[in-house]
């Protein structure tokens, strides 16, 4: 439920590979903004912030750290949020305790890689980060033709009478 989210001031990209030449960290996802308006995103973005990362997953032990760019400089030590990825009912209830008197820095809607997603700073100046992840599709099947399954019955104790056979030649 818990996890780390990062806000990083244009360097996403270097800041990952900085921690996979340290930590060995596996990147789980990733995703530009150009990437991200090609599933229809409805935004206008400058040219210039098509590059910029607007998800990534990294993995660093069992540890999952979410980065993204911000297109705005932010400063040092605000660029930290506590991740709180849940079912919806959990971040709605979260998110209504933790916004009032807060700040909000997006609201909580539905985005193309969350069912819902949102951050906000709570009135004790702690950043917040929730988010509601899309169902996975499942993945397909590398068999071009399934194998019809052989049905195996089990043997009958029971052995079925047949007939006499009556004849007059003798083996």
């Amino acid at each position: 439920m818990f996890g780390y989210y990062l806000m990083f001031n244009r360097n996403c990209a270097d800041a990952i590979a900085a921690y996979a030449k340290a930590f060995g960290v596996k990147i789980v996802e990733k995703q530009t903004l150009k990437e991200m308006t090609q599933t229809g995103s409805q935004f206008p973005f400058a040219k210039e912030d098509m590059d910029l990362i607007v998800y990534s997953k990294i993995k660093v032990g069992k540890t999952e750290i979410v980065c993204f760019d911000s297109s705005e400089r932010s400063l040092p030590g605000l660029n930290m949020y506590i991740f709180i990825k849940d079912d919806k009912e959990t971040v709605q209830k979260a998110w209504a305790v933790l916004s009032q008197g807060g700040k909000i820095y997006a609201s909580l809607e539905s985005t193309t890689f969350a069912v819902l997603h949102g951050s906000l700073q709570d009135k004790f100046g702690v950043n917040w980060m929730f988010s509601v992840p899309k169902p996975k599709e499942p993945k397909e099947s590398n068999q071009k033709t399934k194998t019809p399954m052989k049905l195996k019955l089990p043997k009958s104790k029971v052995q079925p009478k047949l007939p006499e056979l009556k004849s007059d030649k003798k083996i």
